[in-house]
């Protein structure tokens, strides 16, 4: 549990520290239908994606179950779904 909590805190400070570009932050804004992100490696896709899916459940409203995110990397499935359960738990 211990390391559940610090997993938190390190989520949210990282959070704070992070600063999203113009663009990632309409791509987070977007609250309204489908949307797409394409970009480079590194680019923060799955930051976006993250943080959209988080804002959508805590703010918007929107059931998880209505939420569909599709990704063509393992390692972004994976990631995203640690953030997700880390920032939302």
């Amino acid at each position: 549990m211990e390391k559940k909590n610090r997993l938190r805190v390190l989520e949210r400070e990282l959070n704070c520290l992070m600063k999203h570009s113009k663009e990632q932050q309409i791509a987070i804004d977007h609250v309204d239908g489908p949307m797409m992100v394409l970009a480079g490696p590194g680019a923060g896709k799955t930051t976006v994606i993250t943080h959209r899916v988080k804002k959508l459940i805590e703010k918007e409203g929107v059931n998880p179950a209505q939420i569909l995110v599709v990704t063509f990397s393992k390692a972004a499935v994976a990631t995203a779904g640690f953030r997700l359960f880390t920032s939302t738990a």
